[in-house]
């Protein structure tokens, strides 16, 4: 997007964050309540996803996408509560599946985002000084975000995007690779399974719950505990450490 079109976007993810919240509240409110209200709060979570997925064009130094996740993160566990809350309602899987893509989409973010640009230079066959030309690019953003100096940050983003504009039409298969989210489902990850007793274990924190996905050639388990006490702190405190510090 447009950088001066990136703060609205900013300030409608924050009214879809709090429409889907209001609906989730409505409907906990309400005895024996229809499923409409969640069903609604999990679409305006999904177009919250979208326009996030456009937004990270736009965020291209670490700090800026360490912000942008911190945006996100929230967003992304409300989908994992909702959808295994309709789970759980209704029995139907593609809740269950919805719940475990969330769960992944925000705890891989910014690690994909990492391997993500990394790779699509390499697999574009982008030239060495290009590369460098961009990293560069990205530290000067990174610097003048420190200084706060709001309008160098402008004029540096302005001219990253221009950069990259110009190396799109001369290798297109960098923009494919760069700003296409992983596509893979959860049909291609249990197709990727190596045997048929083979097995993925994850786990996943949101607010006060923990949620564990297990998926097998059979499909996908699940199950949801609460948590109480120092648990929560501590899965708070290790939940903001700079996952920089693991990348690099």
């Amino acid at each position: 997007p447009r950088i001066q079109k990136i703060g609205d976007q900013l300030v409608l993810l924050q009214l879809l964050y709090d429409k889907a919240q209001l609906l989730v509240q409505r409907h906990a409110e309400q005895n024996d309540a229809p499923l409409t209200d969640l069903e609604t709060a999990l679409a305006t979570v999904a177009t919250s996803k979208t326009i996030i997925l456009r937004l990270r064009r736009g965020y291209v130094s670490p700090r800026s996408q360490r912000f942008l996740n911190g945006i996100a993160s929230p967003i992304f566990q409300l989908g994992v509560r909702i959808a295994y809350e309709l789970y759980e309602r209704t029995g139907k899987r593609r809740y269950q599946n919805t719940a475990f893509q969330y769960s992944e989409l925000d705890r891989a973010s910014l690690l994909w985002r990492t391997i993500q640009e990394q790779q699509a230079q390499l697999w574009a066959a982008l030239p060495l000084p290009n590369r460098q030309q961009l990293r560069e690019l990205r530290e000067a953003i990174g610097r003048a975000e420190e200084a706060r100096d709001w309008p160098l940050v402008l004029e540096q983003r302005e001219r990253y995007a221009q950069v990259v504009g110009t190396l799109e039409e001369s290798y297109p298969r960098y923009a494919q690779l760069k700003f296409s989210p992983p596509a893979a489902t959860l049909s291609d990850l249990i197709e990727r399974l190596p045997h048929p007793s083979a097995a993925l274990v994850t786990n996943y924190y949101e607010d006060n719950r923990l949620y564990h996905f297990l998926v097998s050639k059979q499909g996908i388990i699940s199950q949801r505990s609460e948590l109480a006490g120092g648990l929560v702190d501590s899965i708070q405190q290790l939940r903001t450490y700079d996952i920089e510090n693991l990348i690099q």
